[in-house]
């Protein structure tokens, strides 16, 4: 993953692929689940 692909994702232009979070969790040393709790809440109608 280049910098660019990381800047696209933090500014909404790309969307994280799975198999592209499991590398940040394997990185960060956190499971899915961690990464994506608490995130219910940018969802809510």
């Amino acid at each position: 993953m280049y910098n660019c692909d990381i800047y696209e994702i933090e500014y909404g232009k790309k969307t994280v692929k799975d198999f592209e979070a499991l590398a940040f969790c394997k990185v960060l040393g956190i499971t899915l689940e961690d990464l994506y709790s608490d995130t219910d809440k940018y969802y809510e109608a």
